[in-house]
């Protein structure tokens, strides 16, 4: 049986929920405007705030990694901006699809590891070639199937958003003393801009309008927040319903307090998908590493990795960029010194490079890779820092 100081925890953390989800209106599967707040989705929720609560008190964080910038900051002194940039919770498809995707990621490693030689030069035999593109369009099948079209949080992501909206509110309240942000912007994608809707409700600031976006009412004393949606912080183009939006018109019907006015009526389309940017990093990969395999693989010795080495920068990767430069030239531009950022994993990362050029590390000196599903960074953006984007050789591992 629960102690009674427990009890008091999870009564107060579902109060809390029932309040800060007063202006959020529940809607039917028909309409992928909002999350549908059921009776599952309170008690994650309740237990997710608990559990935030509890790593507050004890001045650790689950889902919020900071910057060592941000470690010994007078923001209200110093020239710049405290940034927040996040990761989105789990979709649907991150649950789904990820054990699909590396299932294949195995096939594909098997094929050239086990099968025919990989003939000299660019390429593999013909046999190899012809089992890899059974498992590629096995993908495609798989990942182009309309239920991953722009699809929102399950009831983990809805949990993860709230335990990390918890996390960003107590740095921002309560050590940085900065209060709320002075401005929410968020990719079109539904996933992101609902982490960033709940995220902002669990953050418990006060004297902001909620929703953000919606103008204060008028005499009631709160802060209007803007909250804008950009296309510079889109998902990364592959060729994959994942990667696809709902259009800007049908955004803003569901969500009005969303600024859609920066995006695009579409969005962009990619042309390869994840397998076939995996296939072609194997691949590569592979044929560098042939002399080494060779001498490894005397004795029977298994090969070590097949996904080390230098991986090309591809259409998808590249786009990314593009839109990491275009964002970190907007956000310097902009006057307001607080900011919640909502992205994508690998925009994410490319976002990051963007803003800082260095590597993140966290208050403990880990160095930060990968970010995975509601993760945060939050650093500290000098505003005489210049735009430097760097090109890692290898791409992050992590989820869909």
């Amino acid at each position: 049986i629960p102690s009674l100081p427990v009890l008091r925890l999870i009564f107060f953390c579902a109060s809390k929920c029932k309040s800060r989800y007063r202006w959020m209106p529940a809607v039917h599967d028909s309409q992928p405007g909002c999350t549908i707040f059921s009776l599952r989705h309170v008690l994650v929720s309740t237990f997710a705030m608990a559990c935030a609560v509890g790593a507050q008190d004890r001045r650790d964080y689950k889902y919020l990694h900071v910057d060592p910038s941000l470690a010994s900051l007078d923001p209200k002194g110093t020239p710049g901006k405290v940034v927040i940039i996040q990761r989105h919770g789990q979709a649907s498809k991150n649950a789904e699809l990820r054990p699909v995707r590396l299932a294949m990621v195995d096939q594909l490693r098997a094929l050239v590891k086990q099968g025919p030689e990989i003939v000299k030069g660019p390429g593999v035999s013909a046999e190899v070639e012809a089992e890899a593109q059974k498992v590629l369009e096995a993908w495609k099948l798989a990942s182009r199937e309309m239920r991953w079209f722009d699809d929102g949080l399950n009831p983990k992501g809805v949990a993860q958003a709230v335990a990390a909206g918890a996390e960003v509110g107590h740095l921002l309240k309560t050590k940085l003393g900065v209060g709320a942000p002075n401005l929410l912007v968020t990719s079109p994608f539904r996933r992101a801009w609902q982490t960033q809707l709940i995220g902002f409700s669990s953050a418990g600031f006060e004297g902001v309008s909620g929703p953000p976006g919606c103008a204060a009412v008028a005499g009631d004393g709160f802060r209007h927040v803007p909250w804008l949606a950009l296309d510079s912080l889109a998902e990364t183009p592959h060729a994959e319903t994942s990667c696809m939006r709902h259009s800007k018109t049908e955004i803003k019907r569901w969500q009005p307090c969303l600024d859609v006015s920066l995006i695009s009526e579409e969005c962009a389309r990619g042309t390869t998908t994840h397998a076939e940017l995996e296939w072609q990093a194997i691949k590569q990969a592979f044929q560098g590493q042939r002399e080494q395999r060779e001498q490894r693989e005397q004795g029977n010795k298994a090969v070590a990795s097949l996904a080390e080495g230098d991986e090309p920068l591809d259409e998808a990767e590249r786009a990314n960029v593009s839109n990491a430069r275009a964002f970190a030239e907007w956000l310097r531009a902009r006057p307001e010194e607080v900011v919640w950022v909502l992205t994508h994993q690998s925009p994410m990362i490319r976002q990051l490079e963007a803003l800082l050029g260095r590597e993140i590390t966290s208050t403990g000196g880990k160095k930060y890779t990968a970010p995975a599903n509601a993760e945060a960074v939050a650093f500290f953006l000098p505003l005489n820092v210049k735009e430097a984007v760097s090109v890692p050789a290898k791409r992050g591992a992590g989820e869909l």
